[in-house]
């Protein structure tokens, strides 16, 4: 498949190349900081944001079927709700 747009520069605000799902832990990083978060089931997602120093947290309701723009580094598995949750980067 010819890929039309191999030349042009990827950037935060571009769509995403990649997506990963990602089970939520306490103690585990992501593999990469995340440039949007994606969910199955509307719910919660506690998740430690990529600016802050140790793990400090912030929740906030996710609705499906949007690419919220969060940059986070780790997902929180306590006072996560929401479910089929997605990484994109």
């Amino acid at each position: 498949m010819a890929d039309e747009f191999k030349n042009y520069q990827s950037n935060i605000t571009g769509p995403s190349q990649n997506a990963l799902a990602v089970t939520p832990s306490d103690t585990e990083d992501l593999p990469f900081v995340s440039r949007g978060l994606g969910v199955d089931a509307d719910g919660a997602v506690s998740y430690v944001p990529l600016g802050v120093q140790g793990d400090a947290t912030v929740t906030r309701f996710l609705v499906a079927g949007v690419i919220h723009p969060i940059r986070a580094r780790r997902i929180r598995a306590t006072g996560t709700t929401a479910t089929g949750i997605v990484v994109d980067w």
